[in-house]
């Protein structure tokens, strides 16, 4: 028997250490009610749980992107059903209107309708939103969307942009929508310009360019058989004087005629050239060689005689291009154009998404534009193109029901798929409550009775004292 190293008691007090530290294990995982509270527990197991829960948080996200999908997909079609009606109205009016018991005062009337329903097919198309996203404006609703009174605004800009000049008062239009008049005479109510106003406006400019000009070589002072600023000859100061006072003569005899499409668009040669292929018995007096009262000879001269510092021809050419830009602006929006591509992501990963097309579907890009029943040629014209664009929406609603299906498939796929995983990763990570009871039972057993052997063992050097008594 020994008394410095007591074996039995080291041995009892290593046993208690471990069935110690069992019993606050079973302790925490029975609190937690997980398996798996840190690496140490189960490395690879973790490793593989975390792995899992990654994709079960992923898909649960998935899933709830499938659902807006299905969502902003249900805007847009139902957005679509309203087209759908108001062009089977308008399909409606046009067969109304090949009968002939209408007249044509009847189908303006009938014409009022249709045209009102063009414009609100182009509004649904520019209002119908998703979070603030136009879904039926194809290219146009990438782009960030205006506000109401950015677009009155530019709208404003555009159609006031030109001056009216009306004797000594001109009036402009200010940003704002209200009209703002200096001059002379003050205005009181002023209404913006229309696009007939805007291109008189801008044709009375060019006729201002042409008298400026008749103007300019009458007052011309000469001395000597030259302008007293040496910068034209007499003789052609007076020529260029008399081929612009043609051509004033021409134009305002073509103002009486009934001219093409186009016509006010024209540059000056092209008006010139115009009136030289239409002209019959010409009112325009002729002083300096042109008997044959041609308009592109008075302009060949004009065009070789004037000095650069003097041209205008290209004054008067830009504002034609003015012209050409008012006349041919629709009143339809012509930003609703092409398609949009909307991308679901309804996957855990990568690239697991689901793609829908959705075409513009405004007026142009439907092919409306030129639809009217004023008359029964218009009105049989009106049925194919309203017939080929209820096609085009019956298509693209075809195309949406199918990517809400296949959403509404995924969304059952991705949550089956979820609950699977949540099942596998809980049999990794969660505690078996009843498995672990049991240990707890039996490291509670252990821990009392190495205590009581750690007792017993400290108490047996004590024997060795009755040895030396």
């Amino acid at each position: 028997m020994v008394i410095n190293n007591n074996l039995m008691a080291s041995n009892a007090n290593r046993f208690f250490g471990i069935n110690s530290s069992g019993q606050a294990g079973s302790m925490e995982k029975l609190s937690s009610g997980m398996r798996i509270n840190r690496a140490g527990d189960d490395a690879a197991g973790l490793a593989i749980s975390e792995k899992m829960r990654n994709q079960i948080k992923g898909l649960g996200q998935a899933s709830r992107n499938a659902q807006d999908g299905i969502s902003l997909i249900q805007t847009a079609e139902g957005a679509l059903g309203e087209s759908h009606e108001m062009l089977q109205r308008m399909r409606e009016l046009s067969i109304q209107a090949l009968n002939d018991t209408y007249t044509a005062s009847d189908r303006e009337k009938i014409d009022l309708e249709v045209q009102a329903l063009l414009d609100e097919i182009d509004g649904i198309a520019v209002k119908t939103e998703f979070n603030e996203q136009k879904l039926l404006a194809g290219e146009g609703g990438l782009e960030e969307a205006a506000t109401t009174d950015d677009t009155a605004t530019a709208a404003a800009m555009f159609r006031n942009a030109v001056t009216i000049e009306d004797g000594d008062d001109t009036t402009t239009g200010d940003v704002d929508g209200d009209d703002t008049t200096t001059g002379d005479v003050g205005a009181t109510e002023e209404t913006e310009a229309s696009v007939e106003e805007q291109v008189a406006a801008l044709k009375s400019q060019q006729d201002d360019i042409v008298s400026a000009q008749i103007d300019k070589f009458e007052a011309m002072e000469f001395a000597s058989g030259v302008s007293t600023d040496g910068s034209y000859t007499q003789e052609v100061a007076t020529g260029l004087k008399d081929a612009w006072t043609d051509i004033e003569s021409y134009l305002a005899e073509m103002d009486t005629w009934e001219v093409e499409d186009g016509f006010n668009s024209m540059k000056l040669k092209e008006k010139m050239e115009y009136y030289d292929n239409n002209k019959t018995d010409s009112v325009a007096r002729n002083a300096y060689e042109n008997d044959a009262d041609s308009g592109i000879v008075a302009y060949t001269y004009i065009e070789d005689n004037t000095l650069p510092e003097d041209d205008v021809i290209s004054e008067y050419d830009d504002i034609a291009d003015e012209i050409a830009a008012l006349e041919t602006e629709s009143r339809f929006d012509e930003s609703l154009t092409g398609s949009r591509v909307f991308s679901f992501h309804v996957g855990a990963n990568q690239n697991q998404k689901v793609e829908v097309n959705i075409q513009a579907m405004g007026v142009l890009e439907l092919e409306l534009q030129d639809v009217n029943v004023l008359d029964k040629e218009a009105a049989s014209a009106a049925l194919g193109s309203i017939d080929a664009a209820i096609e085009s929406i019956s298509e693209q609603r075809a195309i949406l029901g199918a990517a809400q299906n296949r959403l509404e498939h995924t969304i059952k796929n991705v949550d089956n798929t979820a609950e699977n995983l949540q099942s596998a990763e809980s049999n990794i990570r969660d505690t078996d409550m009843a498995e672990e009871m049991v240990q707890l039972t039996k490291f509670n057993i252990l821990s009392q009775a190495s205590q009581s052997m750690l007792a017993q063992a400290n108490q047996a050097p004590q024997q060795i004292l009755q040895l030396l008594g």
